[in-house]
Formats: structure tokens, C-alpha cells, sequence
């Protein structure tokens, strides 16, 4: 995923627009755009929504309530389906909050008749004391995925850990570089980044997305889709990237016929471990090609 983009459980009118966003990813909200009293009728909404055959378009991922609502069984009984792809947690502290979910979910995977291990976990980092755990939190169940760190001005990470924006962001560094090592050395996939709050100022976007691609992340999520096109552009290879790899895989494999291990290339020098690079990055802009294709469907 490049891109993960919010919608309300409750309004079926953005969940209608969803696979109209470009978006790679869609995250169904059960948590804070849902007013409590709806939330009945946003897991209701949602469970229908799933069921579409169009939802089977975009990675699927439902965000349930904090552990401390108490309605963790509401929750993922809704949201389990065969398109679902993964649940995030929010507000997670430590690894003793994803096996509760973990527990519940292998429950209700096996009474829907899923396979085991079929839907991932994507623990949300929303305090300094998750910070802190990251690592553990990252190696404590085969389920995990996309796990990042956000800290965007004034939410929740931001707020516990005290800090103050500037819009240099230097602020978050310490916070997204310890959790890219972290989730980089658990093997956990697709590292996602928090949120940009700007609305209408794609270049503050872009800012943040290209910041965040710097230290390693591989998308963000996005809270409108003005957004999403931004997030699309930054950490999807460009035209020029994607031929440079291809240019770079055919003359590594030229020289390797020859028995070379490296060559010049550019104005450079190049071994296997550019050779793997220009692979991983071909790889990602055809399945990137076959998402748009899948999306533009009827």
C-alpha cells in the first residue's frame, strides 16, 4: 500500500465512493469518527459493504474500538469477511493487547470458515509507552503488518509524548526512526506512516508523504482523497525510476552471462544488491499497474 484512506463506518455514502479513490487501501472506521450511539449502525454498514464484490478492488482494513471499550466481539464479528485483510487496533500499549485481539480473531476466522492466519494485524503506535514496546509489539504475532509510527500535530501520540509541531518535523524523528528500525527488524511488510491533517494544501502533503518515505516508510494513510493522490505519487516508482531499473536489471544480467559480480553503470558502480533494488521496484510498480487496472474495472 501506498496509499490507506479513512472512511466512516457509519456513512455509507463515503463507503460507496471508496473504490472511486485510487486509494491501494481502505481503512473502515469503527473508532473516533463514529459517535458511539452509531456504532451498531457503522458495523452494520460495514459488514454490508464487505460482502460487495467490489470491495475484493482494494486491501481491506477495519479499524475496531479501543481494547477499553469493551466491544471487541462486536467489533471483529463485524468486520470478519473473506476480503477482509486486516484489523487495526488502536491505541495499542503492548504486545498483551494484539494476542487479546489475536485470540478473538483466530475464534471467529475458524466459526466463518477462513483460514488460519488469513486476516493480519496492524497495531496503531499512539503512545510513548507503545513507542517504547515496538519492537515487541512487531514480533509478538506472525499477523502483523503495515505497522508504523504517525505522531501527526496534536493526536494522540503527539499529545502523550508532549511534543510541539514545527514544520520542519524534526520533532518526530527520534519517534518514526525507532519504530522504522524496529518494524524493519521484525520483518514486519509494507510499513505504513500516520496522517498529514492538511486538507486543500497538497504541498504540505507532499512534504509529509516525501518525509516520511526518506526514513523507509512505504505509504501513509489519508484522511481525504486529495490526499491519496498525493500519497500514490510519492512512494509509487516515477516513469523515469521504473525505466532506469529496467535499464539496470538488463545490464546486470548481461554482465552476470559474463561472469561480472559488478559493473559500472551511470557513472556509478553496481552489485547485486542495486541488482535486487531495481527487481523490488519493478516488482512494486506491476503490482501497482494491476491495482489501478483492477480499480478502473466495472
Amino acid at each position: 500500500m501506498r496509499s490507506a484512506l479513512f472512511a466512516p463506518g457509519h456513512r455509507r455514502d463515503f463507503l460507496d465512493k471508496l473504490w472511486r479513490s485510487g486509494a491501494d487501501g481502505v481503512i473502515l472506521d469503527l473508532e473516533d469518527s463514529v459517535p458511539a450511539a452509531l456504532r451498531p449502525d457503522a458495523r452494520s454498514a460495514i459488514a454490508s459493504w464487505i460482502a460487495l464484490p467490489q470491495s475484493a478492488r482494494q486491501i481491506i482494513c477495519v479499524r475496531i474500538n479501543a481494547l477499553d471499550q469493551n466491544c471487541l466481539e462486536e467489533d471483529v464479528g463485524a468486520a470478519i469477511s473473506h476480503s477482509l485483510v486486516a484489523l487495526q487496533i488502536p491505541k495499542v500499549r503492548g504486545p498483551e493487547d494484539v494476542l487479546r485481539v489475536e485470540k478473538v480473531l483466530a475464534r471467529l476466522e475458524a466459526q466463518a470458515g477462513l483460514g488460519a492466519i488469513q486476516i493480519l494485524i496492524w497495531p496503531l503506535l499512539e503512545t510513548a509507552l507503545s513507542v517504547r514496546n515496538s519492537f515487541e509489539i512487531a514480533t509478538c504475532s506472525p499477523r502483523i503488518a503495515y505497522m508504523g509510527a504517525g505522531a501527526s500535530p496534536n493526536g494522540d501520540l503527539a499529545r502523550d509524548l508532549g511534543l510541539h509541531h514545527t514544520d520542519s518535523m524534526l520533532e518526530t524523528l527520534y519517534v518514526r526512526s525507532k519504530v522504522i528500525v524496529d518494524v524493519r527488524a521484525a520483518g514486519v511488510p509494507n510499513p505504513i506512516g500516520g496522517l498529514s491533517t492538511a486538507i486543500g494544501k497538497p504541498a504540505e502533503v507532499e512534504r509529509y508523504a516525501r518525509f516520511m518515505r526518506s526514513l523507509g516508510y512505504e505509504g501513509i494513510m489519508a484522511i481525504h482523497p486529495s490526499q491519496v493522490v498525493v500519497a500514490n505519487a510519492v512512494f509509487g516508482p516515477t516513469v523515469d525510476e521504473i525505466a532506469n531499473a529496467r535499464k539496470l536489471v538488463a545490464a546486470f544480467d548481461a554482465a552476470q552471462r559474463e561472469g561480472k559480480g559488478a559493473l559500472a553503470f551511470d557513472g556509478g558502480m553496481i552489485d547485486m544488491a542495486h541488482y535486487r533494488t531495481a527487481l523490488e521496484l519493478l516488482d512494486r510498480a506491476g503490482e501497482f499497474d494491476r491495482r489501478r487496472a483492477l480499480l478502473r474495472s466495472d
